[in-house]
């Protein structure tokens, strides 16, 4: 048996143990955050670095008129114009081509499918990144179009009193999914369609003229088991008097928007629809864009201010950033969470927190930029050339 001493002895030398594991655990403890904090703080200065010049990779010449459009297709450029399209990877190497014959072009895109018409024709083309297109022939001319992930086409055209509404499956012998004839007089001028991004559901935005008013209707379809339950497909509808929206459009497959002048709306229509949320400005919208994550507007200056005003939204309506902004542009969209704003020969590279990753004055015009796979790439059109670029710091 220990004597009292050595048991007092025994129990100091734990306890000296156990203080000294526990200071080994905090120092331990502390070099994790050390090298973590570093870590981040070295990611931060990274990728939240502000740019502001460039090296040329990779240039290709144009060898086209300043009439041809640029615009992204997934991680692609397209380019088309009134008498082809065709698609660049990140490394400038054409993915694709096709050919047409349409005055003024229109386009939608979705996942690999791109689909061109032009309003009054009676002719669409449907592209899925791997032949030289599909031709869609149809008995009246075209006022709109849309695509899905699949490649599902609808096509909205004019018959005199009536619009007829068409939705089409390219590479399924052409198989017509669905005909639906509105009535002018009735239901309205059909002004902007699109399809969710798996073709099951579809929101058309309607003009109706009222005695001598305006009132805008948009009806949202479903063509799944829940929508058969409803006349004509149709799970919802909203009216708007005295108000024109101007477009709707599927942010992503469960998500509609419709944009005024004034305003947006956002839907939830998972399978019937729900408001989510409704949005009124005093000042008038100048632009808006979207990707299927944000939605963003820029309002238009008071007479006696000098600064726009920049909101971005997510999907159910949360504000992420609002913002002032001093300088000029003509064209605004957004690629892969960067919000990039562009003139003739300036460009501005916004991230989603407000802060300005590139800013540059070319010496030149410039038509289009996009990032595409890689650190600080992207894609930029001028005048006379395409070229694959890297971001620098000039010291």
């Amino acid at each position: 048996m220990k004597s009292l001493t050595e048991r007092n002895e025994i129990q100091r030398y734990e306890r000296e143990k156990k203080r000294q594991n526990l200071l080994k655990r905090i120092i331990r403890l502390f070099i994790v955050l050390l090298v973590v904090g570093s870590a981040v703080f070295g990611i931060k200065i990274i990728f939240f670095k502000d740019y502001n010049s460039y090296k040329v990779l990779k240039t290709i010449d144009r060898a086209d008129s300043n009439t041809v459009k640029y615009r992204n297709y997934g991680n692609k450029l397209l380019k088309y114009s009134r008498d082809g399209a065709l698609a660049y990877d990140s490394d400038l190497n054409m993915s694709w081509n096709g050919s047409y014959d349409f005055n003024e072009p229109i386009i939608d895109t979705c996942g690999k499918y791109v689909v061109i018409s032009s309003v009054g024709s009676k002719e669409a083309y449907i592209y899925n990144g791997e032949d030289s297109g599909t031709k869609i022939s149809v008995l009246y001319p075209i006022n709109d179009i849309a695509v899905a992930s699949q490649g599902v086409v609808a096509l909205v055209m004019e018959n005199r009193e009536s619009d007829l509404i068409q939705l089409y499956d390219p590479y399924n012998e052409m198989e017509l999914l669905l005909e639906r004839t509105t009535n002018v007089s009735i239901d309205g001028y059909p002004l902007d369609i699109d399809l969710s991004t798996d073709g099951k559901k579809m929101v058309i935005n309607y003009l109706y003229l009222n005695n001598g008013g305006a009132e805008s209707r948009i009806t949202f379809y479903n063509f799944g088991e829940v929508g058969k339950n409803y006349q004509n497909l149709i799970v919802g509808s909203r009216i708007y008097e005295n108000e024109i929206i101007h477009k709707v459009s599927f942010l992503d497959n469960n998500t509609v928007s419709a944009y005024s002048e004034g305003g947006f709306r956002l839907f939830a229509m998972i399978q019937k629809v729900d408001d989510l949320y409704d949005k009124t400005y005093e000042k008038q919208i100048k632009s808006s864009f979207h990707s299927d994550k944000y939605i963003g507007f820029v309002l238009e200056k008071a007479d006696n201010e000098q600064l726009y005003e920049l909101e971005v939204y997510r999907l159910n309506g949360k504000k992420i950033l609002e913002k002032k902004i001093s300088f000029s542009y003509d064209r605004v969209y957004i690629v892969n969470q960067q919000i990039i704003f562009l003139t003739d020969q300036e460009c501005y590279i916004m991230r989603m927190d407000g802060s300005i990753k590139f800013h540059y004055v070319f010496d030149r015009p410039i038509t289009y930029i996009m990032p595409v796979t890689g650190f600080q790439k992207y894609l930029l059109v001028e005048e006379k050339t395409i070229s694959k670029i890297e971001l620098t710091e000039e010291k």
